[in-house]
């Protein structure tokens, strides 16, 4: 179903530049979190969360984006607020984003739903929560919808709903996008963290990967060509965008969504919006706001405060 947005950026973000950058270099959030547990997937890597704990019985796990944690303001905001209004908290950091290098050469990547799924089913058998919600940003709201249409079965029954605010639904388009948008600063920042953690492989994979691979990787097709898609079972970047993207999965979904993704969000290209789809989804909600720009939506700048924590809560929270 199509949803028309209340959300309206303040007069002077109607840049979606602007407005995107400036949550990330002057928002920050001093939340303190109550407990770190490692949990041990199946392969023996391990994917540390976080967890902001006060003893409800609703828990909200949240999802971060590309080379980010849960130390990102956009996840702490969220929980400080949710955490406020009766849920406890659990915000996952993907392998090799707590601080610390996972045991694998292999990492997370856009499609790691296996490692949600397995996430997901440790909260259940060690917790006692009468609801479960999964709330996904950027990178994380494409690996929610890609984990809810495969795994639709095998969904905890506390489960009740999910959120996926700046979806990367197709990752081809959005490889391409952040080659040209901008002057191609997008993909410079992310390719930036990413080759330093590769940097780090090095020492302990020499066999692996050399740091003269490292030079060659100069876009994020050329990251995911070389590393991704090889290290996790893919031909090539591209077999690797068609098998983890969330867009041709969507008529599987059999749970409520909130999928919300700015009009001028400046990663998505025009295929991360498929009204045509999504108009007559029974489960899934879309919801296009005119300005909001990536996993920004600024509400009051002198505050340093988003609209997608009140927008989130507003959806949990409809019966």
């Amino acid at each position: 179903m199509l949803i028309t947005s209340n959300y309206t950026a303040p007069i002077y973000l109607k840049n979606k530049h602007l407005h995107t950058i400036i949550p990330s270099l002057l928002f920050k959030h001093n939340l303190e979190y109550t407990l770190r547990e490692r949990i041990t997937l199946p392969d023996n890597d391990f994917i540390d969360v976080d967890w902001l704990k006060t003893g409800q019985k609703r828990l909200v796990l949240l999802l971060h984006g590309l080379e980010s944690s849960a130390e990102q303001f956009y996840v702490k905001h969220t929980a400080d607020f949710l955490s406020q209004r009766g849920y406890d908290i659990v915000a996952i950091n993907y392998r090799g984003c707590s601080g610390e290098p996972n045991n694998l050469y292999k990492g997370y990547h856009s499609g790691s739903s296996p490692d949600l799924a397995s996430v997901i089913d440790h909260l259940d058998q060690n917790n006692n929560y009468a609801e479960l919600y999964v709330v996904g940003f950027s990178l994380g709201g494409n690996i929610l919808l890609k984990y809810l249409a495969e795994y639709q079965k095998k969904v905890p029954r506390n489960f009740v709903k999910g959120v996926a605010f700046s979806s990367p639904i197709d990752l081809k388009g959005v490889s391409l996008e952040l080659s040209s948008t901008f002057g191609g600063l997008y993909q410079k920042h992310f390719l930036k963290k990413l080759n330093e953690k590769l940097i780090q492989k090095t020492t302990i994979y020499p066999h692996e990967i050399s740091l003269n691979d490292i030079t060659k990787l100069t876009t994020l097709t050329k990251f995911d060509d070389f590393y991704t898609a090889p290290v996790n079972g893919f031909k090539d970047a591209f077999d690797y965008y068609a098998k983890c993207s969330c867009k041709p999965m969507l008529n599987a979904i059999q749970h409520p969504v909130l999928l919300v993704n700015a009009l001028d969000d400046p990663f998505l290209p025009k295929s991360c919006y498929p009204f045509d789809v999504l108009s007559k989804h029974k489960f899934i909600d879309f919801e296009t706001p005119k300005n909001g720009g990536h996993l920004a939506f600024i509400k009051s700048l002198k505050n340093k405060t988003c609209w997608y924590p009140e927008r989130i809560w507003e959806y949990l929270s409809k019966i």
